[in-house]
């Protein structure tokens, strides 16, 4: 299982403003955009516990071993940067990969810069 924190690398000068279009070319993302066997759900505009808007996916993928994926990603936007939490791992850690984003996302609290 892998935890990636990104705080605040993009901004919306150059991405928008909307976190959900953000996920669509979030750098961390690539492996699942790269992959041609491809899941998501639960796609969502979210506000976090602290008012900002946030976008929250899961997404499954196959890499080139046929291995699969999972992994669930949040794209916070405060003061015009998108912060990501992205937790992956193999599809059989699914249930600890969603645990651990569940506190993650409950507990983050970014900083501006």
């Amino acid at each position: 299982m892998t935890l990636v924190i990104v705080p605040g690398r993009d901004t919306v000068r150059d991405h928008g403003d909307d976190p959900l279009a953000y996920q669509a070319v979030e750098p961390e993302l690539a492996p699942y955009r790269a992959s041609s066997w491809t899941t998501a759900s639960g796609e969502r505009r979210v506000q976090t516990a602290s008012g900002h808007t946030a976008a929250e996916g899961r997404y499954t993928w196959r890499d080139q071993a046929g291995r699969t994926w999972y992994a669930r990603n949040r794209a916070v936007l405060l003061a015009g940067r998108f912060h990501v939490m992205l937790v992956t791992g193999l599809d059989s850690e699914r249930d600890s990969i969603d645990r651990v984003y569940d506190r993650i996302a409950a507990t983050y609290a970014p900083s501006p810069p």
